[in-house]
């Protein structure tokens, strides 16, 4: 039997880079008051930025605040967050966690391979003047849920610069989730950024056209993800990578049983008689299940009930293949690769 431990390190870390911003080359345009405009700049302002600064990071776990202090150093669009054993690094669209020498890339250099919903597709977005946060004066963007209109996210971004200070996660009912914020700032003026890790061409992510069969990678999950992109890792767990103009979500789906003694403790959760963990990390959700003889941890930065959707969209989708299809998964599923 095949068992499968929980990769809790890599997925905890996968979100860490967020607070900074990830994405292609732009001018900053922090003098905007438009909403959209405002989030495309913080995704973009620090690829032409260079400051490093430390981190406080807050984030509900079963109903206790916790809160972890960690370093940021960003360099011409090189982000690299935390430090030893737990440190993301990013470049363009990759992402990697671990240390010098123990480096995983979590996400590939064509990520997304998909153009993204826009921000405003799912959420309702409005602006309005923030505190002041590292000593720099903020606009305040407050992303609302349209079906209730309470706020559900929070962007607190640099009126000087466009990057972003501070980024809030929050509950049904408008209370904190998890919240990462610059407490210092110092500019770095002219530094070589840091070289890219030296393992990462050989653990790189394969990009596959499809999933092979047994694995699930519906076009859409919970309330407006979008499927941008597919991926094998080099030990063979499938990626799958979603996105609704916001947040992300990524699938990891692996063959085996699952090792549920090495799984954090969490939230039982049950999803049409499928048991689930809901874990909180200090800057994503985690959800792991096994059903049909796969592993599935789902991860995201978006409040967890957003994540149980999407969780509840893929049993769902999971659950109404017929004994027919199965077996055309069963009989083709070695020849899916692309």
């Amino acid at each position: 039997m095949n068992w499968v431990r929980w990769p809790a390190l890599g997925l905890a870390m996968l979100g860490v880079g967020v607070i900074v911003g990830l994405g292609p080359p732009a001018p900053a345009q922090p003098s905007s008051n438009d909403a959209e405009t405002l989030l495309h700049t913080a995704t973009t302002a620090a690829t032409h930025l260079s400051y490093s600064g430390v981190l406080t990071v807050e984030w509900s776990d079963r109903g206790q605040m916790h809160q972890a202090e960690t370093s940021a150093r960003i360099v011409d669009g090189v982000v690299e967050v935390g430090e030893g054993a737990q440190t993301a690094l990013s470049r363009g669209g990759q992402r990697w966690v671990g240390s010098a020498g123990n480096w995983a890339l979590m996400l590939g250099p064509d990520v997304p391979a998909a153009t993204p919903p826009r921000p405003d597709a799912n959420w309702n977005l409005q602006t309005q003047p923030g505190p002041v946060i590292a000593g720099q004066p903020t606009t305040d963007v407050v992303v609302s849920d349209r079906r209730t209109g309470t706020a559900r996210a929070r962007y607190f971004i640099d009126r000087t610069t466009g990057a972003l200070l501070r980024r809030e996660v929050l509950d049904p009912s408008g209370h904190l989730v998890r919240e990462v914020s610059f407490d210092q700032l110092v500019a770095l003026g002219s530094v070589a950024p840091p070289p890219p890790p030296s393992h990462a061409r050989r653990a790189e992510p394969s990009k596959l056209g499809s999933v092979p069969g047994g694995y699930d990678a519906p076009s859409t999950l919970g309330r407006g993800y979008r499927l941008l992109g597919r991926y094998r890792q080099p030990d063979g767990t499938v990626q799958v990578f979603y996105g609704d103009g916001l947040f992300t979500l990524s699938l990891f789906e692996q063959r085996g049983t699952l090792d549920w003694g090495s799984v954090p403790s969490g939230a039982t959760r049950r999803v049409d008689g499928v048991a689930a963990r809901l874990v909180a990390t200090p800057t994503t959700s985690a959800v792991v299940w096994d059903a049909r003889g796969v592993v599935i941890t789902c991860v995201s930065d978006a409040p967890p009930d957003q994540v149980m959707l999407a969780v509840q969209s893929l049993v769902d989708n999971a659950s109404s293949s017929s004994v027919a299809h199965d077996i055309a998964h069963f009989v083709l599923g070695p020849f899916g690769w692309n």
